[in-house]
């Protein structure tokens, strides 16, 4: 496989070992958005980022060093993937302390209601990104997105 470096808009191919592939957009390192683009056909990069965004998600490196993601071409990063996405981080050994955050940087305290709807910040390897797109695609919980979700806060004793 050609090893890459990234490129802040560069578009790669992700195959979904189904036949299939989808598609996403290198951000800022290492945040890729993924886009609804399940298909069998060769799209050109500017097509593959157009289409909806299904989720943004921090990647780990070898995704596109090592090549296991290729690169297919350059678009521009559209205004709404510009923007910074909010994330939590929740303490493992205290998990009352969830920090909301912007990049990764320690932001406010926040509850579990606060949660609802972002992802947590974490960097995901390459095949579980790979198994939450297969999961999508066909309308089941993935596993490594369950596993991420806040967890309830212990009562006091």
């Amino acid at each position: 496989m050609k090893r890459q470096r990234w490129t802040r808009g560069a578009v790669v191919v992700i195959p979904l070992g189904d036949g299939f592939h989808a598609y996403g957009q290198m951000l800022d390192t290492p945040e890729y958005a993924f886009f609804d683009s399940r298909t069998t056909d060769e799209w050109p990069a500017e097509k593959a980022a157009a289409r909806p965004v299904l989720f943004r998600l921090w990647v780990m490196g070898h995704a596109h060093s090592k090549g296991r993601w290729a690169k297919i071409g350059d678009a521009p990063v559209s205004a709404a993937l510009q923007s910074p996405v909010r994330r939590f981080n929740q303490d493992a050994l205290r998990p009352q302390d969830i920090r909301l955050t912007y990049d990764g940087c320690d932001g406010p305290l926040g509850t579990l209601a606060d949660c609802e709807g972002l992802e947590c910040a974490a960097v995901w390897d390459p095949e579980h990104v790979e198994d939450r797109l297969r999961a999508h695609y066909a309308g089941i919980p993935c596993q490594w997105t369950l596993s991420l979700r806040p967890k309830p806060v212990p009562p006091k004793e």
